[in-house]
């Protein structure tokens, strides 16, 4: 009895290319793109066969994507302004004419990316196509992923290094066998091997997180990028800071001002909050002090004592936090920055 391959012939030749783009065995590529390589005991075997029996009974259930989608789609209570419905529009054609493309979508936070994303999925679904999904951090995207559950349902894979290696090992099995078509997960599920690739995207893509920095090292948005352009599917990049070198890219190659560009760029802008509410900002001004204010203490009891979670924020610049005299508490700064 011959296994059912592990890899696609997409994989192969993307391996290919890292090998040549990032100076690197095949092998090692290839490595990269599985999940753990333990070895599956007898009883997650048979785990697997059943959750894979499930995955296609479910897919079967839902056959009809379109039904599916128009049956969700009333019970929405967010409504498209009109930047994010010119950007959604875009997009979507591009995807219907399997046009290899490059968005970016410079958004403020709260402008309405997400849902952008979730619905430039929904046309990728439509056209019988699947979709990758990438997030710096799963542990801070938590509400975006409780959404996306609840929308696409048995036809989502979570792929990142927080799950267990045989629960990330099923969830790869599900995906090279078609029953998942929707991929969210960290830097390496760029590798995930959907079938039929339609949509490609990165929120917060300026985020030096998709960079890897051990053996083989690589940038998860060139990968992204290099896919789509394999598979004639398209990009999107999505922030509210985007690097320098993409924005300049993005507006100078924009096919729209530039119809004779050497590559397709959309730019796209959004500059006002998608409920158009700003959020509360306090500036706390202390001279001479390096320890948290006591108004932040009392705001982060009252944040514990509700149950919710509370985020500091460190600005760091190079490889120190920051340089601080114990004896004055001042803090050291370079006279030349």
């Amino acid at each position: 009895m011959i296994d059912d391959p592990v890899v696609t012939v997409d994989q192969i030749q993307l391996a290919e290319w890292m090998s040549n783009q990032y100076l690197c065995s095949v092998g090692e590529a290839l490595f990269k793109m599985f999940p753990s390589p333990h070895r599956l005991s007898q009883k997650t075997k048979l785990e697997l066969r059943k959750r894979s029996i499930e995955a296609e009974q479910n897919r079967q259930t839902n056959s009809n994507w379109q039904m599916n989608l128009s049956q969700k789609l009333p019970n929405r209570n967010f409504t498209l302004n009109v930047d994010q419905t010119d950007i959604l529009k875009i997009i979507e054609a591009e995807i219907s004419q399997h046009k290899s493309s490059i968005h970016l979508i410079h958004g403020i936070t709260g402008s309405g990316k997400t849902e952008i994303y979730i619905r430039s999925i929904e046309k990728a679904l439509a056209e019988n196509k699947s979709s990758i999904l990438l997030v710096p951090e799963i542990s801070l995207t938590v509400q975006t992923i409780d959404r996306l559950q609840s929308v696409f349902g048995s036809e989502l894979a979570l792929l990142h290094s927080g799950r267990r290696p045989k629960d990330r090992f099923i969830s790869y099995n599900n995906i090279i066998e078609g029953h998942c078509r929707v991929v969210v997960g960290t830097r390496s599920a760029v590798f995930a091997p959907v079938k039929n690739l339609g949509i490609i995207i990165l929120d917060e893509e300026h985020d030096s997180s998709y960079r890897e920095n051990s053996n083989p090292r690589y940038d998860a948005r060139k990968i992204a990028e290099e896919r789509c352009k394999r598979n004639s599917a398209v990009l999107v990049l999505g922030s509210a800071t985007p690097r320098v070198e993409l924005r300049y890219s993005a507006e100078k190659y924009d096919i729209r001002k530039n119809p004779n560009s050497k590559a397709r760029f959309f730019y796209h802008r959004l500059s006002e909050r998608a409920k158009g509410v700003l959020p509360e900002v306090e500036l706390l001004v202390q001279q001479n002090q390096i320890e948290i204010s006591r108004d932040l203490l009392l705001e982060i009891e009252k944040n514990f004592e509700a149950k919710n979670q509370t985020i500091l924020l460190l600005n760091r610049r190079g490889y120190q936090p920051y340089l601080v005299c114990k004896t004055c508490k001042s803090t050291l700064e370079c006279k030349h920055c």
